[in-house]
């Protein structure tokens, strides 16, 4: 009972922060409030010197600062990933090896996976390809349900692995893991998932007899209603961008290199920062020269602005 009161007893500074942000006080206010109370909970509990307690605060503070550079970069290269083509040309090439009513739920989970995976957003992810394969699926005769859930599966999968995902990047910094470290953990039994989650996909296809005869993306994007690309073009502008460059199907192939850099550095164990500033730099390179990168301007504001933005 007692060591139950103590454990309730540290957690207490987060209730605290909790109530006064609750209560309307602005968080530069009640952080302050809420760290002086952990550095009195934490000499009462463990009878460690302040300034030892504060020196451990600071050093704190030092990681969470690199875990929020980190942030912006992987916002960066989301953002980049998602306007550049490099996207978009995950989709295209899944897109002409042909969609079926009974393969639309594999394509479309193998694909969340692929775009998740390569941007780290999960819900950047949602919006960039259930549009897609919801009218897909519903030119070529497949399941709805099938279809939204294999589109949530493979989003879940990338921000669960993604080197640039914010929880990924949440998680490594409370722990104190380096990321490219749990990349490599997590890729093993990540990828077995994958393997037996597509095989149940395209089961549920043939077992609900689903038809078989393909269709051209380009019907199921102008099939999208306008209300539906207004509302993402308030919340992911980002998305329209790329649903544009699926439906202009213009992108090479090779604008999925950035992906494959990026993991094959993970996988090398180069330090996260150079892996997600090569996956901007290989990304920006390449969209110059196809033509989706036309202005510093965008530069500055997808690579600072919009990130710092986000990650705050």
């Amino acid at each position: 009972m007692k060591n139950i009161l103590i454990m309730l007893f540290k957690l207490s500074p987060i209730v605290l922060l909790c109530a006064l942000v609750m209560n309307g006080f602005d968080t530069l206010v009640s952080a302050p409030i809420a760290f002086l109370y952990a550095v009195i909970v934490c000499w009462i509990t463990t009878r460690r010197k302040v300034m030892d307690i504060i020196d451990g605060a600071v050093e704190s503070a030092k990681d969470a600062m690199l875990v929020f550079f980190i942030f912006m970069l992987a916002y960066g290269v989301a953002t980049f990933f998602m306007t550049t083509g490099v996207g978009a040309s995950v989709i295209i090439v899944a897109m002409k090896l042909g969609v079926s009513g009974r393969s639309v739920a594999l394509v479309a989970f193998l694909v969340s996976c692929i775009l998740s995976m390569g941007t780290g957003t999960s819900w950047g992810t949602f919006a960039a390809t259930i549009p897609i394969f919801i009218w897909l699926g519903h030119i070529v005769g497949g399941d709805a349900v099938l279809v939204m859930c294999a589109c949530a599966g493979g989003a879940a999968f990338g921000d669960n692995v993604a080197l640039i995902s914010d929880t990924t990047v949440m998680t490594c910094g409370i722990q104190d893991v380096k990321i490219v470290d749990r990349f490599n953990k997590q890729l093993v039994w990540s990828i077995s998932c994958v393997t037996l989650a597509s095989i149940c996909f395209y089961v549920a296809g043939v077992v609900m007899k689903l038809p078989t005869g393909a269709v051209d993306v380009n019907s199921a994007l102008a099939q999208i209603p306008d209300s539906a690309w207004a509302v993402l073009e308030e919340e992911r502008p980002a998305a329209v961008e790329l649903l544009s460059q699926v439906q202009g199907g213009s992108i090479p192939f090779w604008m999925m290199l950035p992906v494959f850099l990026v993991l094959g550095l993970a996988m090398f164990r180069f330090p996260t920062l150079v892996c997600l500033a090569v996956g901007i730099v290989s990304s920006v390179l390449m969209g110059a020269c196809i033509g989706t990168v036309s202005s510093f301007s965008l530069w500055i504001l997808c690579t600072v602005h919009l990130p710092m933005r986000e990650a705050g």
